[in-house]
């Protein structure tokens, strides 16, 4: 990836102190403000819908031009941010690894996602074909299309969640297992 891939990328990070936790306070609470407006931007211009928290070694977490990196206690202080903000989440099965990062809300990818399968005229899917990237999945002109599995299973449990979904058949039995033959019925 190029060293500035984004223009989310900010003039503080390219200052040698951002990449390091500020000891102060409100100081801290300020670059995390700064450091939440960072990821959120640089993954809704990236179109990441998950964030590696382990990826240090490119942006947005390390600037090599200027030989800094957030540590893992960096990291995680702005993964934390982020979740406390209301946006973010741990992917499921990857809690302190990954995260889902909301550059837009997880209510607006289920409406994107129930709107674009009624419009195709469908009601019943599998989990495999709504995380698919062919070129014949239901979710081919979607605006979630490509941004990977984890957020098509956050968008379908929302829609569960608030009664517009129901899924049904063999769940995996641990968070983040092969959900692939789960069926999801529009409601």
């Amino acid at each position: 990836m190029a060293e500035n891939p984004t223009t989310a990328l900010t003039a503080h990070w390219r200052l040698p102190p951002f990449f390091t936790l500020q000891p102060v306070a409100t100081t801290r609470v300020e670059q995390l403000a700064l450091w939440r407006t960072l990821i959120v931007d640089f993954c809704r211009e990236q179109r990441l819908a998950s964030l590696p928290l382990d990826a240090a070694s490119g942006p947005p977490f390390a600037n090599t031009a200027i030989s800094r990196a957030l540590d893992a206690a960096g990291r995680r202080a702005v993964a934390d941010a982020l979740i406390a903000a209301g946006e973010a989440q741990w992917v499921a099965g990857a809690a302190g690894e990954r995260l889902l990062v909301w550059w837009r809300p997880l209510a607006h990818w289920a409406d994107e996602l129930s709107r674009h399968l009624r419009s195709a005229g469908g009601s019943v899917f599998t989990m495999a074909e709504l995380k698919s990237t062919d070129a014949d999945s239901p979710v081919r002109g979607c605006e979630l299309y490509g941004l990977g599995a984890d957020l098509v299973r956050a968008a379908v449990a929302e829609l569960e969640r608030t009664g517009r979904a129901a899924t049904f058949g063999s769940k995996p039995s641990v968070a983040g297992g092969d959900d692939d033959e789960v069926g999801v019925k529009l409601l």
